[in-house]
């Protein structure tokens, strides 16, 4: 879907959004005397005039490094733009030139001060989305876009978890951050949607309190493109994970559970192009998976049994791998590889890809050898 670009400059997009906010949240007063028809008359002329006003809840800024001169947050996420940003539910700072998000905290943070007289409650306010939260700048804010900003290494680690209680979506794909995945991410404990896709990340968080699995809401996981080795057995009790992707890695085996029963969501699953020999015995196990991705790397078996449980499986692709046999239940269910394609066709509702391997390969030379002494 096309979506046409705002032309107006930063400053002006905040400016219009105050004024709206002001005018919108202090609508004009009717009058019932029947002598103030003017005043109505005005009022019934305003109403008209900004009938086409809006809130400020979706910022897009991609693309704009030009206007983020300095690479950092200063022009945005200033105490001046707040009445601007208090309705904002997305925000995109995608392709921004930053390399610091310094001061995004302010988007969550608490703003203003109650008069002595101002009873405690009106400290809160119901955000849009669910449960009451401190006054804060932005209580509706629910999606953050930072992807493709290059120049960011890091992340503010006393300001992320500001965030913790009510953003759902994070996208940091195409940066620059190193190293393990930075803790103050794990502490955004209402994320459903994380992706780091593309980034220089090593290692991910483990153990019983800083592990992945705390982030009980998590539904899609993007670490595509990263130098992951290894990865936590603890991820294997993401029971909300519907969505994980993990091409281009370094990683060498799967835990056991991973995927596993455990995952009663997971229906997509990416691991091609890594360096596994082989998979899991619990990957058979998962019966929510339909699509499963593990092509390209050197796996040299598979799991013996469990093929008949995988009744979702619409894609399995296993092509480009040093596989030298079939299990029997494997070839029970889909058959043997097509000499021509290297497809297994014998189960018509799952696509079965197991081309460039020695298995298909073999079959191959026999044929051939076959039809010559014929």
């Amino acid at each position: 879907m096309f979506v046409k670009k705002d032309l107006r400059k930063i400053p002006t997009i905040l400016a219009e959004a105050a004024e709206a906010a002001r005018i919108l949240e202090c609508p004009p007063s009717s009058s019932t005397d029947d002598n103030n028809d003017n005043d109505n008359d005005n009022n019934e002329s305003k109403k008209r005039k900004h009938e086409n006003l809006s809130l400020l809840t979706e910022l897009r800024l991609s693309r704009r490094a030009p206007e983020f001169k300095d690479g950092t947050l200063s022009i945005l996420c200033s105490p001046a733009n707040v009445p601007s940003l208090r309705h904002l539910e997305s925000l995109s700072l995608y392709d921004c030139g930053l390399h610091s998000l310094d001061g995004i905290g302010l988007l969550a943070s608490p703003v203003g001060a109650p008069d002595d007289d101002e009873e405690e409650e009106q400290l809160l306010r119901k955000g849009k989305h669910g449960k009451e939260m401190v006054n804060v700048c932005c209580p509706n804010l629910r999606e953050i876009n930072v992807g493709r900003n290059p120049l960011l290494t890091t992340l503010p680690s006393m300001e992320i978890p500001l965030f913790g209680k009510y953003i759902t979506s994070l996208w940091l794909d195409d940066c620059s951050l190193s190293g393990p995945l930075p803790e103050c991410i794990v502490s955004l404990e209402k994320l459903e949607v994380l992706r780091l896709s593309y980034n220089k990340i090593t290692k991910l968080p483990s153990g019983k309190k800083k592990g992945l699995h705390r982030m009980k809401h998590l539904k899609v996981l993007c670490l595509d493109g990263n130098e992951i080795e290894d990865l936590p057995e603890e991820m294997a009790k993401m029971k909300s994970l519907e969505t994980l992707l993990l091409r281009q890695n370094q990683i060498k085996t799967l835990p056991e559970g991973l995927p596993g029963p455990d995952l009663l969501n997971l229906s997509l699953l990416h691991v091609s192009s890594n360096k596994l020999t082989s998979l899991p015995d619990s990957i058979t196990q998962c019966t929510s998976l339909c699509t499963l991705y593990v092509n390209g790397n050197a796996i040299t078996s598979l799991p013996m049994n469990g093929w008949k449980n995988m009744k979702k499986l619409k894609t399995f692709n296993v092509g480009s791998n040093n596989l030298d046999a079939l299990p029997d239940e494997f070839v029970e269910r889909f058959g043997e590889p097509d000499l021509k394609t290297g497809d297994c066709t014998k189960d018509e509702t799952c696509t079965v890809r197991v081309d460039q391997n020695p298995v298909v390969e073999k079959a191959r030379q026999v044929s051939k050898e076959r039809k010559n002494a014929e």
